[in-house]
C-alpha cells in the first residue's frame, strides 16, 4: 500500500506539470506527502507553492487498482489564476500506512 502511494505522489508530481493551465507565472511547488489523505478512491495531496508559502493547492486524485485519474486541483489563494508549476522537491517522509 505505501508503495502503491508513493507512485501517486509521483505521478502527481506529473499530471501537475502537464495539467495545470497556462495563464500565470510559472512557480516551483513542494509536494508535501505528510499532508495526504484517502476518502473512498478520492486521493489528496497539498501542494505548497514556493513562491507563497501561505498558497496552498489540494490535488485531488481518483485511482483504481492501477488506473489514476487526474480530477482537479483547488487554490485556498484567491488571486491564483493557475500556471504551471514545476515540483522541484517530493517529499517521500510520511507516516501514513
Amino acid at each position: 500500500m505505501k508503495k502503491t502511494i508513493l507512485s501517486l505522489i509521483i505521478l502527481l508530481g506529473l499530471l501537475l506539470a502537464c495539467g495545470v493551465p497556462a495563464g500565470a507565472a510559472s512557480m516551483s511547488a513542494f509536494i508535501d506527502a505528510d499532508s495526504y489523505a484517502e476518502v473512498g478512491s478520492e486521493f489528496k495531496v497539498t501542494v505548497r507553492f514556493e513562491s507563497d508559502a501561505g498558497a496552498m493547492v489540494r490535488a485531488v486524485l481518483q485511482y483504481d487498482s492501477s488506473v489514476v485519474t487526474f480530477l482537479r486541483t483547488s487554490s485556498s489563494d484567491a488571486n491564483d489564476v493557475g500556471g504551471t508549476v514545476n515540483i522541484v522537491t517530493l517529499s517521500f517522509q510520511t507516516t501514513h500506512e
